[in-house]
């Protein structure tokens, strides 16, 4: 590993898959990749993409499910990156704030969903499906997917977000305040509520109905 690379560059979390900046080698760490997508550099972006690409399409992945539009809503995060970067205020933490972007990103979608499920209330002829079905080997965990993604959707967009951070992402619940800008005791009353709406809305003899307990 490169001596040049500070230690914030590769924060330790319990929650899987926070992107290794392994690509970022050329650019000497976080610090130089910030300031060269700052200058708009088209390396830059590309060494950006290598890095966190599997990272921001696993936190997408985990909220919004089976998505036939993640690879748009992936493609959304990294726009509203680059057009945003300049308010990087602290280049070494360059990938907890894509994870914030990222974030931001998914709530903006969830929230439009929202809104277009309201507007068909009144549509008859529009039979739009929000969710694909998975097509694993076991059935059951199928089944149990879809109908976990399913039930998250009835939440508003805002616990929706949380509780999938946490307990599919498995970030805790500071990570979970950190990447939302919220504050802990907010994380927890949000997570709190969208954990007993979830479990009220499935099976008790479902998969989805051993459910981690909460994290004091």
């Amino acid at each position: 590993m490169s001596s040049a690379r500070r230690a914030s560059d590769e924060p330790t979390s319990r929650f899987r898959g926070w992107p290794q900046p392994d690509t970022t080698v050329a650019f000497a760490g976080s610090e130089a990749l910030a300031a060269a997508l700052k200058r708009g550099q088209p390396e830059a972006r590309a060494a950006f993409f290598d890095t966190y690409e599997p990272h921001a399409r696993r936190i997408l992945t985990h909220v919004l499910g089976p998505d036939p539009e993640l690879t748009d809503v992936l493609h959304d995060s990294f726009v509203n990156a680059f057009r945003s970067v300049h308010t990087l205020r602290d280049p070494s933490a360059l990938g907890a704030w894509f994870t914030r972007v990222t974030v931001f990103t998914a709530r903006k979608v969830l929230r439009s969903r929202r809104r277009r499920a309201w507007l068909r209330l009144f549509k008859s002829d529009e039979h739009e499906a929000v969710w694909e079905p998975l097509a694993p080997d076991d059935v059951e965990k199928s089944h149990a997917v879809h109908a976990a993604y399913s039930a998250l959707a009835k939440l508003p967009a805002d616990e929706q977000l949380v509780f999938a951070l946490h307990y599919v992402q498995g970030m805790t619940l500071n990570e979970v305040g950190a990447a939302c800008e919220l504050s802990l005791s907010t994380v927890k009353r949000r997570v709190k509520r969208a954990r007993t709406a979830f479990l009220s809305g499935i099976d008790a003899g479902s998969l989805l109905a051993v459910l981690p307990e909460e994290e004091a």
